[in-house]
């Protein structure tokens, strides 16, 4: 009988414990007070929200063009070329200086303009472009063209 009653009683202990140990999980997984943290859809409903779908194509010397399109939470477009960079069989290296950098190589065809002339021109929604690649902002929907150019 003793043995019976501590059993009982061990079982009755145990479930009491797990029982707590519900009830303090579902406080600490933001069911309290304080701050909450999106999960789940709420979380990819949040980051798609700030992500923008870009473009960018690349025309080469001889007027090949390769187009990369994705979303991107890039402010600028070094930033979108670094996340294309990151993700795909997209290249591209340069000088940086105190104005930002100066595009020398896009998809291993470099552009030598003290030699020939040749540069990257960058284009922003099929206009020529007024900033380098450092402080070119990115917006939803951008459709950007580095293109290679000789100059006159």
């Amino acid at each position: 009988m003793k043995t019976k009653n501590r059993v009982l009683k061990n079982i009755v202990t145990f479930g009491g414990i797990a029982a707590a140990a519900v009830v303090f999980a579902g406080c600490a997984g933001g069911g309290g007070t304080g701050t909450t943290t999106a999960t789940g859809s709420e979380a990819s409903s949040e980051t798609s929200q700030a992500l923008k779908t870009v473009s960018l194509d690349v025309v080469n010397s001889k007027g090949e063009t390769k187009h990369y399109e994705e979303k991107t939470d890039a402010e600028y477009l070094r930033g979108f070329m670094d996340d294309l960079q990151e993700d795909g069989d997209f290249t591209y290296s340069g000088s940086d200086s105190a104005t930002g950098i100066f595009i020398e190589s896009v998809n291993n065809e470099t552009a030598i303009y003290a030699t020939d002339g040749a540069y990257w021109a960058i284009y922003v929604n099929g206009e020529y472009g007024n900033s380098g690649a450092d402080s070119q902002t990115v917006k939803d929907g951008d459709e950007f063209k580095l293109v290679y150019e000789k100059a006159n």
